[in-house]
C-alpha cells in the first residue's frame, strides 16, 4: 500500500512453521524471499493463517512476535505487520512445545526516481525538436504513446513520461512545448526618390536581430541606390 492507501500489489505472506504428519510444529521452513519496495510505499507482511490456527488448535494458546534484523519490534505481536522501512523481517513464534523461528522475508527499499526531460522546448513554427530523458530505465512511455528515450516534437503542448526501473518503481517528468509564430516583417519607407536623394527604410521594431540584404545589422537603413532591399 502506498502513502495514499491505495494498494499496489500482493502482499508476501510466509509460513511460520509446517504441520507434519506427527504433529510436529516446531520444524524448519526457511524459504529465503526478497521483497522489492519503490520509496514512499509499503507492504505487508502476514503470518500463513492456516498453519497458524492448526497449530494453535493442536497446542493451546501461543504468541507471535515480529522481529527486523533478529531484534524484536515493539508491539509488533498480531497475524500482519506493515513495514515501510527496508531490512530482513520474521516471526518469532512460542508454543506449548518451544519457541521457533519463521523463514525470512528481505524488504530492499528502493530510491525515489528523479526523471528529468531535456531537449529544446521553444522553437519555430515549422521546426521541431527532440525531447530526451535519463538513459538506464528498463521502460519508457510517453503522453504520445512512444515507448523510447526520445521523442521528436512539432506541436505546441505537454509532453509526459514515465519511466519505470527494474524493480518496477516508476515516476513522471513533464516538459512544456512553445512554438513561436514565423516572424513577418514589413518594410516601411518612401521606395521612390529622386536622384542624388536617400531615403531611410525601416524593418518595425521588437525582433532581437536583423540583417538587410546590403549586410547592415539595424533596424533601419539608409539608402541612395536603386534596386532591391530585403531584410530577414
Amino acid at each position: 500500500v502506498d502513502a495514499s492507501n491505495v494498494e499496489q500489489g500482493y502482499a508476501y505472506p510466509f509460513r511460520v512453521y509446517d504441520v507434519d504428519e506427527n504433529g510436529g510444529i516446531c520444524g524448519d521452513n526457511v524459504v529465503n524471499g526478497i521483497a522489492e519496495v519503490c520509496s514512499g510505499d509499503s507492504i505487508e507482511l502476514q503470518v500463513f493463517n492456516g498453519t497458524w490456527f492448526a497449530a494453535i488448535n493442536t497446542y493451546g494458546p501461543g504468541t507471535i512476535q515480529w522481529q527486523k534484523n533478529g531484534i524484536d519490534i515493539p508491539g509488533a505481536e498480531y497475524m500482519f505487520y506493515n513495514v515501510n522501512s527496508p531490512g530482513t523481517y520474521r516471526v518469532r513464534f512460542t508454543l506449548s512445545c518451544g519457541t521457533g523461528l519463521s523463514n525470512d522475508i528481505q524488504v530492499n527499499y528502493h530510491p525515489t526516481l528523479n526523471p528529468t526531460i531535456s531537449g529544446n522546448t521553444t522553437f519555430c513554427q515549422g521546426a521541431s525538436s527532440t525531447l530526451f530523458t535519463n538513459p538506464g530505465f528498463s521502460s519508457y512511455l510517453w503522453s504520445t504513446g512512444a515507448s523510447t528515450q526520445s521523442i521528436n516534437v512539432n506541436a505546441a503542448g505537454t509532453y509526459t513520461v514515465t519511466v519505470t526501473n527494474a524493480a518496477g518503481c516508476s515516476a513522471s517528468a513533464v516538459a512544456v512545448v512553445t512554438i513561436n509564430p514565423i516572424p513577418a516583417p514589413i518594410i516601411t519607407g518612401n521606395n521612390v526618390i529622386c536622384q542624388g536623394q536617400t531615403t531611410v527604410f525601416d524593418a518595425g521594431g521588437g525582433y532581437a536581430a536583423y540583417i538587410w540584404s546590403n549586410g547592415n545589422p539595424t533596424q533601419t537603413i539608409v539608402v541612395g541606390v536603386a534596386g532591391p532591399y530585403t531584410v530577414t
